[in-house]
C-alpha cells in the first residue's frame, strides 16, 4: 500500500511497462500519531507490544476489531507512527484514538500546524524543502497526466520555501540520503500530536455555513447534559458553563447549527448516570446530523477529601463527538451530551472527557431540572441536592434509594412525540 505522488508514478509505470504485477486503487485514510506517548497509547489499544518495529517499518494491527497498518516514523522528530486503513472506518479509528488518549494528555492539532512540527524537527516536506525529478522531458507525459489527477500538487511547487534561488529547476531534486533519512533524528517536542494529514489534505478546509438556532419552548429538538459515573464521587460539586452547542448538519454542503444553551450552568454532581438536564429547546432544520461540539467556558471542581478547588483539564475548550443523529419533522428529538470527569492514574489531576456510548438521540434518560425552576405540573418533585458526603445506598433496578423517577421517561426511543416544558 502507498499514497501520494509515488503512487501515481508507480501505476504510471506499470501501465507502460511490461510487468508481472497489478495495481489496485482503494480510498484510504492516513492518520499521524506522535510524541513520547504516543507508543503507550498504541499499546494499549491494539494490545499489543510494539517495540520491535523500526524505524520505517510497519506491522498490521487491531485497533477497535479493525485492521491498521502502523508504520513507525517520528514526524516531529519524536517517536510516532503513522496509521493507514480504509476510509470507511477512519471516524471510529479517530474517536476511538481520542477517546482513549485523554489519559496520555493527548493533543489534536490541524494539518498546517505540521509543518511547523516538521521544520522543528529537521523533517524534510515535499514541495516546500524538495521537489520530485520528475520535470524532465522523460517523465513529461506522466506530469501531465498527474497534472490533470492533482491539479493542487502543481501550485505547492510555487511555494518552495527559503531564500534560495535557481533557474534549474533541477538544483531542488534531492536524494533521500542527502535529506537526511538515513539517520535517527534527536527528540524536540514532548507534545503528542494527532493530525488528520492525507498526502494533499494540507489546506484549511472551507468554513461551512452557519445557522443560529432560536429557542422554542415547543421546539423540535431538545439538548441535555448528563454524567458518566468515573471519578464524579470525589467531588462534592463540579460546576460546568457551556458557553455554545454546534451540531454539524450532513449533506451535500454541511452547514452548521449553533445555539447558546438557556441554562448554561450545570452542576454534573447532580446528573449521574441517567440523570439528564436540557439545557435548550427549540427548532433546528431536520436532516442528518454528524457531529456535536460544546464550547465550555468554565469548570470548576471541589473535593470532598480537602474541601479545595481542584483543576480540571479539558483536552482543548471546545469538546467533541461524532455520533450520528436524525431529527425529522413532526416530533421531537431529545440528544444526551454525556460527559465523564476521570483521575489520570493516581496523579490526583482530573480530565474531563465526552463519553461517545452514552451519548446520543436514542439513550434513556431521567429528566432533572435546574436548581430553583419552578415545579411543572404533571412533573415529580425532584429531591434536594445532599450537602454530605454520599454513602454507599442499596441500589434496586439500577437506581439508587430515593432517587426520583420522571414520569416522563421516555420507552425505548428518547423522542418524545408532543412538546414537553423543559423541566
Amino acid at each position: 500500500m502507498t499514497f501520494g505522488q509515488g503512487s501515481y508514478y508507480a501505476d504510471y509505470k506499470l501501465r507502460k511497462g511490461k510487468y508481472n504485477v497489478s495495481s489496485e486503487e482503494d480510498d484510504w485514510f492516513n492518520l499521524q500519531l506522535q510524541g513520547p506517548n504516543s507508543l503507550l497509547l498504541l499499546e494499549k489499544l491494539s494490545g499489543e507490544n510494539l517495540r520491535d518495529i523500526r524505524f520505517m517499518h510497519f506491522r498490521t494491527i487491531k485497533i477497535n476489531g479493525r485492521d491498521v497498518i502502523a508504520l513507525r516514523q517520528g514526524m516531529t522528530g519524536e517517536i510516532g507512527y503513522e496509521l493507514q486503513g480504509p476510509v470507511a472506518y477512519r471516524q471510529e479509528i479517530w474517536d476511538t484514538i481520542v477517546e482513549a488518549g485523554q489519559e496520555f494528555g493527548i493533543r489534536r492539532i490541524g494539518g498546517r500546524t505540521v509543518m511547523i512540527n516538521h521544520l522543528e524537527a529537521c523533517y524534510p516536506t515535499v514541495g516546500k524543502d524538495y521537489i520530485c525529478a520528475y520535470f524532465d522531458e522523460e517523465n513529461a507525459e506522466f506530469r501531465e497526466e498527474l497534472r490533470g489527477l492533482v491539479p493542487p500538487l502543481f501550485t505547492w511547487h510555487n511555494r518552495i520555501a527559503g531564500s534560495f534561488e535557481s533557474d534549474d529547476v533541477t538544483d531542488w531534486y534531492r536524494s533521500p540520503i542527502e535529506l537526511g533519512w538515513a539517520k535517527v533524528w534527536a527528540p524536540v517536542t514532548a507534545a503528542i500530536v494527532i493530525a488528520l494529514v492525507g498526502y494533499f489534505g494540507l489546506r484549511p478546509a472551507p468554513t461551512p455555513p452557519v445557522i443560529i438556532a432560536q429557542p422554542n419552548a415547543e421546539g423540535n429538538f431538545a439538548f441535555l447534559v448528563s454524567d458518566e459515573v468515573n471519578a464524579i464521587g470525589d467531588f462534592q460539586g463540579l460546576d460546568l458553563s457551556i458557553s455554545k452547542v454546534i451540531l454539524h448538519l450532513g449533506g451535500d454542503e454541511e452547514q452548521r447549527i449553533e445555539f447558546i444553551p438557556e441554562a448554561q450552568a450545570v452542576n454534573l454532581t447532580d446528573l449521574q448516570g441517567d440523570r439528564a438536564q436540557e439545557i435548550w429547546r427549540g427548532d433546528v432544520p431536520d436532516g442528518e446530523y454528524s457531529k456535536v461540539f460544546l464550547e465550555i467556558s468554565h469548570i470548576s471542581g471541589i473535593l470532598w477529601d480537602s474541601e479545595e478547588e481542584v483543576e480540571i483539564k479539558l483536552p482543548s475548550g471546545k469538546l467533541q463527538i461524532s455520533k450520528p443523529f436524525q431529527v425529522g419533522s413532526g416530533e421531537i428529538t431529545n440528544f444526551v451530551y454525556d460527559l465523564t470527569v476521570v483521575e489520570a492514574g493516581q496523579s490526583g489531576q482530573y480530565i474531563l472527557k465526552p463519553q461517545i456510548g452514552q451519548s446520543g438521540a436514542d439513550q434513556d434518560f431521567v429528566r432533572v431540572k435546574p436548581e430553583g425552576q419552578p415545579e411543572d405540573k404533571g412533573k415529580p418533585e425532584e429531591q434536594p441536592k445532599n450537602t454530605s458526603k454520599p454513602e454507599e445506598q442499596p441500589e434496586e433496578n439500577g437506581k439508587s434509594e430515593g432517587q426520583p423517577e420522571d414520569k416522563d421517561k421516555p420507552e425505548g426511543n428518547n423522542k418524545d412525540k408532543e412538546p414537553q416544558g423543559s423541566g
